[in-house]
C-alpha cells in the first residue's frame, strides 16, 4: 500500500483518470448553461440600446429587467447548483479511493459531518439553527487517541432592525473530536480572549465579574506565567485546580503556537473528550470545475489542504502527553503523524507546513 510520504501524482494516474472524466462531464454541462448567460446579457444590451434610441422607456425597462432576471436565474438555478452537484459527485468512489491510498489508516465519508450532538456537547458555540458539513475523517493516532473531524458550516438566523431575517455564520471550518486513552479533564473551555484585546485589563475584569453568569457556572482561570497565551485566550473551568494541572506550560505553548498562524481557535475538554474548532475562510478539499485534476496545480492544492488538517490534528493529538510533562517543549518532540514512514525533523513548526520537512506533504 502506498504511503503518503512516498506518493506522487504519477503513481496515482490511474485513479485520477476517472476523476477527470467526471470533471469533463460537468464542465461541458456548465459551458452549455453559460450560453444562456450570454443570451441574457444580449437582451440587456438590446434594452439599453433601445432606450438610447428613444424607444418607450417602459418597453426598454421591461426587456432589460427580463434580461437581468434571466442572467441571475441561470446563475442561481443553473451554474451554482451544478457546481455543488459536481462537488458531491466528485467526492464519491474515485476520490474516496484516492484518499484511502494516500492515508490508508483513515476512514473518509464525503457528505457526512461530525454529529451535531457532539458539536453541542463541546460548549464552544452558543445558539445556532442551521448545521451542515462534509469531508468526515475518522481514525486513530499511533498514541491511541481516536479522532473524528469534518468541515462544518454552522449558521444562526438573526433579525436586523427592519425585522428581516439574516443568516449569520457561527462557525465555518474544521471541527475535531478527540478521545484520549487516558483520563482527561471534565470541563475546560479555551475561547478567544476578545474582551481583553478590545478593552485591555478592564476587559479581563469584566470577564471575571460575568463568568459565573455567562459561562454556565465556570470560573475564569488566569495563567499569568504565560502572558502571551493570556492575551489570546480566556480559559474557563468548573475546577480550577484540574485546569492548572492539565494546562501545563508545554500545553500552553502548543496552543499558543497554533493560534499564532490561525483565525481565533477554540478548544474544550468536556467529559474527557477534546473538541477543537479551526476556522477557515474557504473550505478545504474543494475541487474546481474549471481545473483539470491531471494538472500539477490540483495535486499541489490537495496535498496542502491535507497538510493543514493533518498537522493541526497531530499537534492537538499530543496535548494529553504534553499535559503529563512540565519540562518538555512542543518543539523538542516530533509531532504525531497519521502516517509516519519517516519521522519529521525536530523543530518543525506549524508555520513550515509547506516545507520539505513536513511529513504530511505528499
Amino acid at each position: 500500500m502506498i504511503q503518503a510520504a512516498h506518493t506522487n501524482r504519477l503513481s496515482l494516474e490511474a485513479q485520477f483518470k476517472p476523476l477527470e472524466a467526471i470533471r469533463l462531464e460537468y464542465y461541458a454541462k456548465m459551458k452549455r448553461m453559460e450560453r444562456w448567460l450570454y443570451v441574457a446579457l444580449l437582451v440587456v444590451g438590446l434594452a439599453f440600446l433601445g432606450w438610447f434610441q428613444g424607444l418607450w422607456w417602459g418597453y426598454a425597462l421591461g426587456v432589460g429587467g427580463a434580461g437581468v432576471l434571466g442572467f441571475l436565474g441561470v446563475l442561481i438555478w443553473g451554474t451554482t447548483p451544478l457546481k455543488k452537484q459536481f462537488n458531491a459527485t466528485f467526492k464519491q468512489a474515485p476520490y474516496q479511493q484516492l484518499l484511502k491510498t494516500l492515508y490508508p489508516a483513515l476512514d473518509y465519508t464525503p457528505l457526512t459531518p461530525v454529529d451535531q450532538a457532539l458539536f453541542r456537547q463541546s460548549e464552544l458555540f452558543e445558539k445556532f439553527d442551521r448545521y451542515e458539513g462534509g469531508d468526515f475523517f475518522e481514525g486513530a493516532l499511533p498514541n491511541g487517541v481516536s479522532f473524528q473531524c469534518s468541515q462544518l458550516k454552522v449558521e444562526d438566523t438573526t433579525q436586523d432592525a427592519d425585522g428581516t431575517n439574516q443568516n449569520q455564520i457561527v462557525f465555518q471550518g474544521l471541527f475535531f473530536v478527540l478521545t484520549p486513552p487516558s483520563p482527561a479533564p471534565q470541563h475546560i473551555r479555551i475561547l478567544p480572549d476578545l474582551a481583553e484585546r478590545a478593552l485591555g485589563k478592564f476587559g479581563k475584569i469584566m470577564q471575571q465579574a460575568t463568568s459565573q453568569f455567562l459561562q454556565k457556572g465556570a470560573d475564569l482561570v488566569y495563567f499569568e506565567e504565560h502572558p502571551e497565551f493570556e492575551k489570546r485566550f480566556a480559559v474557563y473551568s468548573k475546577d480550577e485546580n484540574s485546569a492548572r494541572q492539565w494546562l501545563t506550560p508545554p500545553v500552553l505553548d502548543a496552543l499558543h503556537s497554533l493560534q499564532q498562524h490561525q483565525e481565533p481557535l477554540r478548544f474544550s475538554w468536556i467529559n474527557g473528550v477534546l473538541f477543537a474548532a479551526l476556522p477557515l475562510k474557504k473550505p478545504l478539499l474543494l475541487p474546481k470545475l474549471e481545473q483539470s485534476v491531471m494538472d500539477e496545480a490540483f495535486w499541489t492544492k490537495l496535498t496542502k489542504d491535507l497538510a493543514v488538517m493533518m498537522e493541526f490534528l497531530s499537534t492537538i493529538g499530543r496535548l494529553h502527553e504534553l499535559a503529563g510533562s512540565s519540562t518538555a517543549s512542543p518543539t523538542e518532540g516530533d509531532r504525531m503523524p497519521i502516517q509516519q514512514p519517516k519521522a519529521p525533523k525536530p523543530g518543525v513548526s506549524y508555520k513550515k507546513s509547506n516545507s520539505k520537512d513536513n511529513p504530511f506533504l505528499l
